[in-house]
């Protein structure tokens, strides 16, 4: 992994965070944006630490999302993309009397995920999932 080079203040911290997982580093980095974003006080040390560890995941390499079946899907097929995981998923709309009801579900159709720094987020794809569609 890119190291960018750390402010002179806590060098001891940075290097035991080069040791933690990304995960880890994530869920830190979300952490501390909230933290200095609800605070009313100005902490620097804080501010350098999250600037310094959100350069860290920019240079990570993400590996493609592996997705759970949502509760009423079923997934029929998967295709992972540099950071965008493509699934092909039968859905239950949740009506009553409806068909998917019994178990008969909808679609297929396809759905993008992608992690946006805080959350997996999906998007809609349609029926049909078009090769030359590639990620942002």
């Amino acid at each position: 992994m890119h190291s960018p080079s750390t402010p002179d203040a806590c060098n001891d911290y940075y290097l035991e965070l080069n040791d933690i997982s990304l995960e880890q580093r994530r869920s830190l980095h979300t952490l501390l944006t909230a933290i200095l974003t609800t605070s009313s006080s100005t902490k620097p040390n804080l501010a350098k630490l999250r600037d310094w560890l959100g350069t860290t995941l920019e240079d990570e390499p993400i590996a493609p999302l592996e997705i759970i079946a949502k509760l009423g899907r079923e997934i029929v097929s998967s295709h992972k993309t540099g950071r965008v995981t493509y699934q092909l998923e039968k859905i239950k709309c949740g009506k009553k009397g409806c068909k998917c009801a019994s178990g008969a579900l909808h679609g297929p159709y396809w759905y993008a995920y992608r992690w946006n720094g805080k959350k997996v987020v999906s998007e809609y794809i349609g029926k049909t999932l078009k090769t030359a569609k590639t990620e942002p």
